[in-house]
C-alpha cells in the first residue's frame, strides 16, 4: 500500500478543509492529527471514513495537555512547549530519567485524547511533530506509556529515508537540500539506537509496523519533480522489502490573517511550499511523464 500522507492536520478547521481537498481532488489517503489543537474535535468531525488517521505526537508548539506544573522541562511559564529538537535530544542524553517521567505524562494524555476523538477501537498509528519521537527519551517514554495503558502501536513512522533511490538520480541529488541530507543521517543514527536499545517490546515487528519512508530529504519540498522522479524507485524498494510505502507531505498552509495557536511557528505553517505540495497531491493521477516549465523551476528552487 502507498500512503500519501499529510502531517499537521487539525491546526484549525479552515486548514483541515484545505488538506481534505487533497483527498477529494487528489491522492491523499492518510493524515496525522494534532490532538493538542483547540479545534481537534471539530477537525475530526470532518474526516472521511476512508481516510487513515495517525496520532501526531506534539512536544514542539502550542500548549500541552498536561498541567504545566508537572512538566516544567517541556513547557514555559505559559504552558507552551519550549524545547527544540536539538534541546530535547541533549536533555535525552544528560537528564533522561527526569525527562522521560515528564514525557510519559504528556504522551499518556495525548494517546487518551486520540482514543477519545477517534474511538478506543481505532488502531493506534503514531508519528510526531518534527519527528521528536525518534529522540531516545521520547521513544522509550512512548513505548513505556503504551505498555502502561495496555495499547499496541499498529504503525509507527521511522523517518530514516533510504538513500538508494536518490543516489541513483545524480541530477536530483545535486539539487537536494543539504539540510535534508543531514537530517536524514541523524534519523538513521537515532533509528539504529532505538532499534538496538529502545524500549519497544521484543516482538515488535519493524517490518510489519514501519512503512518505507519517502519525504525526509525533500521535507516541505515534495513537489512534482522529486516525487515523480523518485516514486518508482521507492515503490520497487518497498515491494522488495514486503512493506508499505509512506510519502510525507505538508499541505494545508495558513493565510496571513488566520488565527494560530503559537505565533512562533506562523512562517512554518504559512510556507508557500505547503500550497505547492498540495498541488502535487492533487495532480498525481493526471501529471504527465514529460518535464514541464514548472518542473524546471522546481529544480532551481531545490538548489536554493
Amino acid at each position: 500500500m502507498i500512503l500519501f500522507h499529510a502531517d499537521d492536520y487539525g491546526i484549525n478547521t479552515a486548514q483541515a478543509k484545505r488538506i481534505l481537498a487533497c483527498h477529494s481532488h487528489g491522492c491523499l489517503n492518510s493524515v496525522s492529527l494534532l490532538v493538542t489543537s483547540p479545534e481537534a474535535a471539530d477537525c475530526v468531525q470532518l474526516l472521511p471514513e476512508d481516510l487513515r488517521c495517525r496520532l501526531h505526537l506534539n512536544f514542539r508548539e502550542g500548549p500541552s495537555l498536561s498541567d504545566p506544573a508537572g512538566i516544567p522541562m517541556l513547557v514555559d511559564d505559559r504552558g507552551y512547549f519550549r524545547l527544540s529538537f536539538g534541546a530535547m535530544l541533549l536533555r535525552s542524553l544528560f537528564r533522561k530519567k527526569r525527562l522521560k517521567a515528564q514525557l510519559r505524562k504528556e504522551i499518556r494524555l495525548q494517546i487518551l485524547r486520540m482514543q477519545e476523538l477517534m474511538g478506543p477501537d481505532v488502531p493506534l498509528r503514531i508519528d510526531s511533530h518534527g519527528h521528536y519521537h525518534m529522540i531516545p527519551a521520547v521513544w522509550d517514554a512512548l513505548f513505556e506509556t503504551c505498555e502502561e495503558l495496555q495499547v499496541k502501536i499498529r504503525e509507527i513512522r521511522i523517518p530514516a529515508e533510504p538513500f538508494g533511490p536518490i543516489l541513483r538520480d545524480p541530477r536530483l541529488l545535486i539539487k537536494a537540500p543539504v539540510s535534508g541530507i543531514i537530517k536524514n543521517l541523524v534519523m538513521h543514527l537515532l533509528y539504529t539506537r532505538n532499534r538496538i536499545a529502545g524500549s519497544q517490546p521484543k516482538d515488535f515487528d519493524f517490518k510489519k509496523n514501519v512503512p518505507v519512508f519517502f519525504g525526509m530529504i525533500f521535507t516541505t519540498r515534495m513537489t512534482r519533480l522529486p516525487v515523480r522522479r523518485l516514486l518508482p524507485s521507492f515503490q520497487k524498494l518497498a515491494v522488495s522489502r514486503g512493506r508499505d510505502l509512506e510519502l510525507m507531505f505538508h499541505p494545508g498552509g495558513l493565510s496571513a490573517n488566520e488565527p494560530l495557536w503559537d505565533e512562533r511557528f506562523r512562517e512554518f505553517h504559512a510556507s508557500p511550499y505547503r500550497y505547492r505540495e498540495a498541488r502535487t497531491l492533487c495532480s498525481m493521477s493526471s501529471t504527465p511523464a514529460r518535464h514541464t516549465k514548472e518542473d524546471s523551476q522546481e529544480v532551481k528552487d531545490h538548489g536554493k
